[in-house]
């Protein structure tokens, strides 16, 4: 049987997303999307298609930095953020004119008062903008979200990162397979390591297929596959 603590890491694994936020693509000064919303665990990867960085401010004060988010210029390449609370994150372009014109984002909105629209037009009117003083609350690099140690993101917001999702699932699979034959060989070694093996086996597969339930029912099923599991 799989203990409380093993169970609520499998979940909390499983359930876990990666959001990609285009940065300049096409060559326009925005955000896209400009509004998203994460869980703790979560991570959000800014992609950059031209010259921008992404830089965290308060409410009321666009176009200025605080200490946070700051991925530094950049013309290409990921930074990826790791979501720790779902406080509301608002972020600008400290480049040129580009926050004045509007290329401001959110991440974990609030359900009423202050709102991305708001920030914006008040943005319009910031005398200038003030980048961040390095980079900071991310990990910049290619394919930055995996350096995070993350076995996988469960959902993504582009196709490109659900291909990768099904991929890291199809690995992992795999390797729950060879485990469990290595697991079998050693079993016909001695009775005592038989007894070991097949428990150990037994915890496996259950592991694997409770991850495998989770990652197929997403948020609505987890409860029911909790309860299962651990009946």
């Amino acid at each position: 049987m799989i203990n409380t603590l093993s169970l609520l890491a499998l979940v909390s694994g499983a359930i876990a997303a990666t959001f990609t936020v285009e940065v300049g693509q096409g060559g326009q000064d925005a955000f896209s999307p400009s509004t998203v919303t994460a869980a703790i665990g979560d991570i959000v990867t800014f992609k950059f298609d031209s010259r921008h960085d992404v830089a965290q401010g308060p409410f009321d004060s666009p176009c200025t930095s605080q200490s946070g988010i700051y991925s530094g210029i950049m013309s290409s390449g990921e930074f990826s953020v790791k979501i720790n609370s779902t406080d509301p994150i608002w972020y600008y372009c400290s480049v040129s004119n580009h926050c004045q014109n509007g290329m401001v984002g959110v991440i974990n909105p609030p359900s009423s008062g202050d709102s991305l629209s708001s920030y914006s037009s008040a943005a319009a009117n910031a005398g200038r903008s003030v980048p961040g003083s390095g980079v900071s609350g991310g990990i910049v690099g290619s394919n930055s979200a995996s350096l995070f140690g993350e076995s996988g993101p469960a959902s993504s917001t582009t196709s490109g990162s659900a291909s990768s999702s099904s991929a890291a699932a199809s690995s992992a699979s795999s390797a729950a397979a060879t485990s469990g034959s290595a697991a079998a060989s050693s079993a016909t070694r001695t009775s005592s390591a038989s007894t070991s093996a097949t428990s150990s086996g037994a915890s496996t597969a259950t592991s694997a297929g409770a991850a495998d339930h989770v990652k197929a029912f997403g948020y609505a099923g987890v409860a029911a596959i909790a309860a299962a599991i651990m009946a």
